[in-house]
Parts: structure tokens; sequence; C-alpha cells
């Protein structure tokens, strides 16, 4: 891996990790694409917010969800890899 893939890494993980633990909380929320839709999972842009608010660092999605989610996403902070 390259220096440069090394630098992109550390920024990304930066963003998650909680500085004090050095520990995350990422909750998976792509069940709607492959099991459809899945109550809950229905307002995106709701229940990310219930979830930061409970405490997550993070959340797993694909990047149709985080399109919808947006609103309290902000668009630079989505990572396509």
């Amino acid at each position: 891996m390259s220096n440069l893939s090394q630098i992109g890494k550390a920024i990304r993980l930066e963003r998650i990790l909680n500085r004090e633990t050095g520990k995350t909380i990422i909750v998976p929320m792509d069940h709607g694409v492959s099991l459809g839709p899945v109550p809950g999972l229905i307002d995106m842009a709701d229940m990310v917010n219930k979830v930061a608010e409970g405490g997550a660092d993070a959340v797993l999605g694909h990047i149709g969800q985080a399109e919808v989610a947006q609103p309290v996403i902000p668009f630079s902070s989505l990572s396509r890899s």
C-alpha cells in the first residue's frame, strides 16, 4: 500500500474513531437494499439522526441511501471505499 493510501486511510479513520477510547460504534443500515423495505429504515434521515443521538460514530449503507439521508450527512463525509 502506498504512503498516500495510508494517509487517506488514517484521515478517514480519524473521522469515526473516538479519540479517548480508540473505539467506534458503526451501525449497519444497508439491510433495506437486499431485504426490501425494513420497518424503521424507511425514513433514513430520521433513523440516522436517532442512531447518532444514541452514540453511533458512523453508519454503514449504500451510496443511494446516503444520498436520501444527505440532509443529515454532509456529502463530503460520504466514502465510496
